[in-house]
C-alpha cells in the first residue's frame, strides 16, 4: 500500500504471458499461451476483488500483453479485471485504462504495431483524478534502443506514465 498527501492506494506492478495478444476468448482458445494467460486472470481478478472489498483504490500497471484497445476493451480479461464472468456484459466497470487514445511510439518494439500492451490501470474511485494530456512514454535514444534489440537493454518496453490529483 502507498499513501500520497494522506490518500491510500494500492500498487500492483504486472507482467502477463505474451503470445496472446488479440484473443478475445483466452477462456476457451486452445493456444497454450492463452491457456497460461487464462490461468492467470483469476488470480489478477481474486486481488482485484480483496482490493474492491477493502475500500482502498487501486492502481494496477505493467506490461498486460494485451490490445485491449484493439479488442474495444472486449473478451475474457478484460471481463474478469471488470468482476464479470467470461461473456458477460459488463454493467458497470471497475477499472478505467490509460493509455486510451494514445498510439504507441516506443521504438525499441518497432515493428510490432502501434496498439499498446502496457497499461496503467485505474480504479473507478482514482479514475476521475486523472490529468487529461498527462499520458507520457519515455522514448530511447538509439543505443538504448540497439541494446534493447539485442538483448543488452533495460527493457525492450518504453516507460509509461500518467499525472493523478490524489487529492480530488
Amino acid at each position: 500500500m502507498l499513501e500520497v498527501d494522506g490518500q491510500q492506494f494500492w500498487f500492483l506492478s504486472v507482467h502477463l504471458k505474451s503470445s496472446c495478444p488479440t484473443n478475445k476468448d483466452i477462456h476457451t482458445s486452445s493456444d497454450d499461451d492463452c491457456q497460461t494467460l487464462w490461468k492467470q486472470a483469476p488470480l489478477l481478478a481474486d486481488w482485484i476483488n480483496v482490493k474492491r472489498d477493502s475500500g482502498i483504490p487501486f492502481i494496477i500497471a505493467g506490461d498486460f500483453n494485451r490490445r485491449f484497445r484493439q479488442l474495444n476493451f472486449e473478451g475474457t480479461l478484460w471481463e474478469v479485471m471488470n468482476g464479470v464472468g467470461p461473456d458477460d456484459p459488463i454493467d458497470e466497470p471497475w477499472v478505467v485504462p490509460h493509455p486510451q487514445t494514445v498510439t504507441r511510439l516506443c521504438p525499441t518494439r518497432k515493428g510490432r504495431g502501434t496498439q499498446p500492451i502496457d497499461w496503467i490501470v485505474l480504479d473507478t474511485a482514482l479514475a476521475g483524478g486523472f490529468a487529461e494530456g498527462s499520458y507520457w512514454e519515455r522514448r530511447y535514444t538509439r543505443d538504448d534502443i540497439d541494446a534493447a534489440q539485442n538483448g543488452r537493454g533495460l527493457s525492450d518496453h518504453c516507460p509509461i506514465s500518467i499525472d493523478l490529483d490524489l487529492a480530488g
